[in-house]
């Protein structure tokens, strides 16, 4: 019966990890770690949004419309079809606020890096 025993403990034994594997797989299993991970992406994406309030501001809006008219080109009272284009574009930025955005990407690094 004994004999038994040893014979299925040998048979499931798992395989022996080294140190390195051991951490990796740690790493890549221990939700804390990848809690931490997403903190810091998160933290930096904060920064970034932060930063944007330094960068110029581009927009750029397009549109066309077809319509007619029953105004009288020839005498015959057809309608007159007409196209209105617009464009337009719009560059802005940030000249001086006080400092606040500044402040703002400041305390965004210190986040990041806590």
């Amino acid at each position: 019966m004994l004999a038994l025993l040893l014979a299925a403990v040998a048979a499931t034994k798992t395989p022996t990890l080294s140190l390195e594997q051991a951490l990796a797989s740690a790493r890549a299993h221990q939700p804390q770690l990848r809690q931490a991970q997403a903190q810091v992406k998160a933290a930096q994406a904060r920064t970034e949004s932060a930063r944007a309030a330094l960068r110029p501001q581009v927009s750029a809006t397009g549109s066309y419309q077809l319509g007619n008219s029953r105004v009288s080109i020839d005498q015959t009272n057809a309608p007159a079809n007409y196209g209105n284009y617009s464009a337009n574009a719009n560059v802005s930025q940030l000249l001086f606020d006080f400092g606040q955005a500044g402040s703002r990407v400041q305390a965004a690094q210190a986040s990041a890096s806590a």
